[in-house]
Order: C-alpha cells, then structure tokens, then sequence
C-alpha cells in the first residue's frame, strides 16, 4: 500500500494517464488526416509582416499608423522596425540583452544570414546580441503584428473575402472553429468547420476542401466592389447550427470513448479509499469529537483527510474528462462570390433543435 505524499496528496493514486488526457485527449477523435504544407494566405512570415507594415503606413494617427521610417526591404528579406509603443510595452518584459542596441528591429528568414549574424557577435566582445535576429512567427514582433490583424476588425466581428473570381453567385463559405472544452479550460473536442453554402442549401465540409477552393496561392484582388454583409449575415444561424451538428458528433464520439476510461479510474480510486479506511475502525458518525480520545480524535482528522483527497482526486478526474454543455463556436472568416437578395434562402441538412440568436454565450460572430 503506497503512502500519502502531504506536499502532493494525489501523487500515487494512480493518475499518470490522467495528467496526460489534457494535452493528448483531443488524439481520441483525431482524423485519419496527415501532416500536410501550411496553406496561408501569406507564403512566408517576411510577406505576412511587409504586408502589416505597408498598410499601417496608411493608417491615420490612432488608428494603428506606425512610422513611415519603418521599411521591407524585399531584396533581402529584411525588416527594419522602431518598436511603437504598444511592442515597447511588450518588450518591456523581455531581458534588455535580446533587444537591439540602436532601437531597431532588424529582421530576415534567411537562416543563413542569421547564423553567420549569430558567429559575428560570438566573436564581438562588445556584444551581447546578433543584431539580425531571425523572423519566424514566435517572435515578439511577429506576435504582435498578429494580435494586432485579428484585433483591427473588432469584437463579435469576422473578416469578409469577396471572390468573384473563384466563387459562384450566391456561393459562400463561412470558416468556423467549434469545440467543447472541459471543465478545467482545455479543448478535448475541437474542430475547424466549413459550411459551404450554395444554391440554396447548407452543408458541412471539409477546411482542406475550402483551402482547395479558394487557392491562396493565387492573388487575392481588391475589386473595391461593397459587398452587402447584411444578406450574409442573415446565413450565419443556420451556418453556426451546421457547425453545432458537427461539433456534437464528435462530442458524442469523444464521450463513448472516455467513460469507460472515467468509470474505471473513479472505480479505482474508490477501491484504493475503501483499503485505506480499512486500516482505522469505523467511528459512529454522531459521535462529538469532544468526547474522543487523543487516538481516536486523530483517527478522525486522518479519515476526514483521507476522505477528502479523495473526492478531490475524484473531483479532478470528472473535470479531465466531463465537458461542458455548450459548445464554443467562433466565426473566424466568411468567403462569398457575387451576393443577391437570394442568398439567405437556404435549406440545411441539419434540424434545427432550437433557434440560435447573434449573440448567445458561446458564439462570438
């Protein structure tokens, strides 16, 4: 019989394969899918953050303008930025060593120019940091830009692709990501969920069939056309309950896989407090404590203890593996050809169990 551990009461309860169902619980429900190439809209982080630059130099002041000094240099796939004082706060927390000397970003993905920038300063006594550091999407700068393009279309809001180039009359994909996280905040069940709307019906398919569709190696052109978000909008209920659907299957599917899995380690850990209680006498439960003895009272706190790891061990398990009720679903883009007054006349394979209202708990669009 293993002993308890007081710095760490649910060590040896057998909770190995637990801790690992946060992190690898989501591998239950994996698709039969590989590892595929990125398929971004930009081709490389140099061209994602360029891009950022130059359209920033645009903006009016207040309006995330940053300072026209600030230059991609395409040639060398080079970035040269001065930290605006929204990155300055963020770098403010980052050791003075691994920021730039003179007050500039100076950034490449060219690794080899990283590298041969990492010797010289390894050989630089008055160095402490290459003054090319290397672009790739973990850094700082990189990050920010990012928050900074998914903040700049606001709350409850999701960017709008006019295609009429690749997408029919009428044609919309709406590109969502649904899940059912469990109770202690991670996503077991997660998905990216596409539902293709055309011709008068709503249906579910595959991201990679979306990507495919919309071909992001091919220019995206701005035709300046105004597209009428209206009508798009009104899609949007019956695109979310499509991705409810499918979200609710793989609920279901991820459920029937656990709980034989949760039923056996609460049983376990049952059996496990039922051997440990077995090592006291049983006590009357009425009885006051002011009329036990010192063995007894210390008979007591040790049950109460034992008793009360437990159904905190038992209290872990459920939140690994119980998920919540509602799940999360988030437009992320909306992709649309030619719109007419037609569009939001749509059938969908899917019964609709109850309306779904903009706005509800859970649903960010």
């Amino acid at each position: 019989m293993e002993e308890f551990n007081f710095d760490d009461p649910l060590t040896g309860l057998g909770f190995a394969e637990t801790q690992e169902a946060d992190s690898s619980a989501s591998g239950l429900i994996a698709t039969d899918e590989k590892v595929v190439e990125h398929n971004l809209i930009f081709a490389s982080d140099y061209d994602f953050v360029s891009s950022a630059i130059e359209y920033r130099k645009t903006l009016p002041e207040g309006k995330g303008r940053i300072d026209t000094t600030n230059d991609a240099i395409a040639s060398e796939h080079l970035i040269k930025l001065a930290p605006p004082p929204d990155l300055e706060v963020r770098l403010s927390y980052l050791p003075k060593e691994v920021l730039p000397d003179n007050g500039y970003f100076q950034l490449t993905d060219d690794n080899s120019r990283v590298q041969e920038s990492i010797r010289n300063a390894s050989l630089n006594p008055n160095s402490t940091w290459p003054q090319l550091q290397l672009l790739w999407e973990l850094h700082p700068v990189v990050q920010w830009m990012e928050d900074w393009a998914i903040g700049s279309f606001g709350r409850h809001s999701a960017p709008v692709l006019y295609l009429p180039d690749r997408l029919g009359t009428d044609e919309v994909w709406v590109l969502m990501q649904a899940g059912y996280p469990n109770r202690r905040g991670y996503t077991p069940v997660h998905d990216w969920v596409a539902v293709k709307v055309d011709k008068g019906s709503a249906e579910v398919v595959s991201r990679r069939e979306l990507m495919s569709k919309i071909n992001f190696a091919r220019p995206l052109i701005n035709s300046g056309e105004v597209v009428p978000v209206e009508e798009l909008t009104k899609l949007l209920p019956i695109c979310v309950q499509a991705a409810r659907s499918h979200v609710e299957e793989k609920k279901r599917s991820y459920e029937e896989q656990t709980k034989p899995k949760l039923d056996h380690q609460l049983a376990e850990l049952e059996e496990l407090r039922g051997k440990q209680l077995g090592l006291f006498e049983e006590l009357p439960l009425d009885l006051d404590e002011k009329n036990l003895n010192r063995t007894q009272l210390n008979q007591k706190r040790r049950v109460d203890f034992i008793n009360a790891t437990f159904k905190n061990a038992q209290d872990y398990v459920r939140e690994v593996y119980e998920l919540g009720k509602e799940p999360f679903i988030q437009v992320v883009a909306v992709f649309c050809g030619k719109v007419t007054d037609s569009v939001a006349n749509v059938q969908s394979g899917t019964k609709q169990k109850q309306p779904i209202q903009s706005g509800m708990t859970g649903l960010l669009f």
